[in-house]
């Protein structure tokens, strides 16, 4: 199915730029309508604790504030929007940084393509790694993390390969990619002989679709997947990489914590993800 709705957010923040920049060149590459949510972030704080202010209409009032710059950055982006020749709305979400992750995930729900630029300086900050994680999993969505300005017709694509139901479902739901693709490797990291096999039954699907298909069966030889990863993206000079979402320990884990936090560490390229 093509996709015809892409979604992504502005917060005011320097990540804007990028965000809108990626969302607005896929909304024309694939003749889509593009969603921006308008951000509004309040604190995460106790109730109680606005009485330290001396105040009790404190929270109200910032509360206010808040929606008022929400209002005031969704006009920004009409205007902006407007002159980028692209279909597109805009509405408002103010909410807390710990209810990001689940109402932006609600907002991604029922939309085709998350796309979110890469994260500034390599590395996921708070509300970036929230939304991306919301939409992965609360939303269900399929989630492009890309750069600016966005190369989105893919030469050479790399489906990261463990026989999971995740990493087939973002296969299937990246068709409009993998269509346009000269060539697709499977590449499968101290696989099993299950996952050998269901690399050999994928590479047989994507044949029949006309596509040009590989499979790599590469050592990790002790180093972390995420760097065997992005030597092989690096190796055979893929445009974009096609993996699944794993369960959000794991995931969080994997993209999102640790010593693979930053970004350059995970991937080298345009990086397309389903759960």
């Amino acid at each position: 199915m093509p996709f015809k709705t892409v979604l992504t957010y502005a917060d005011g923040s320097a990540g804007d730029d990028g965000r809108l920049a990626a969302a607005v060149a896929a909304g024309l590459h694939f003749d889509a309508h593009v969603s921006v949510v308008a951000a509004g972030i309040e604190p995460d704080m106790p109730v109680g604790a606005y009485s330290a202010f001396g105040d009790i209409g404190y929270r109200a009032d910032f509360h206010e504030r808040t929606v008022e710059e929400a209002d005031a950055l969704a006009e920004k982006l009409r205007t902006r929007l407007e002159a980028q020749g692209v279909r597109f709305d805009v509405s408002t979400l103010v909410t807390t940084p710990g209810a990001l992750s689940q109402q932006f995930g609600q907002r991604a729900t029922f939309v085709d393509l998350v796309v979110l630029a890469a994260p500034g300086e390599g590395r996921f900050e708070r509300m970036d790694a929230d939304a991306f994680e919301g939409a992965l999993f609360q939303g269900d969505g399929l989630v492009l993390i890309g750069t600016d300005p966005m190369e989105l017709t893919a030469r050479q694509v790399m489906i990261a390969w463990d026989g999971g139901s995740s990493a087939l479902h973002a296969v299937r739901r990246a068709n409009p990619f993998l269509k346009a693709a000269d060539k697709v490797e499977i590449a499968v990291i101290d696989g099993s002989a299950e996952q050998s096999e269901s690399a050999e039954a994928l590479a047989v699907m994507l044949s029949r679709h006309g596509l040009d298909v590989s499979i790599a069966r590469i050592p990790s030889d002790g180093q972390a997947q995420a760097q065997v990863l992005r030597h092989r993206q690096i190796e055979i000079g893929a445009d974009l990489t096609v993996m699944g979402g794993f369960g959000h320990s794991r995931f969080r884990e994997f993209v999102l914590g640790g010593v693979t936090r930053d970004f350059p560490g995970i991937t080298a390229t345009p990086l397309l993800v389903a759960h």
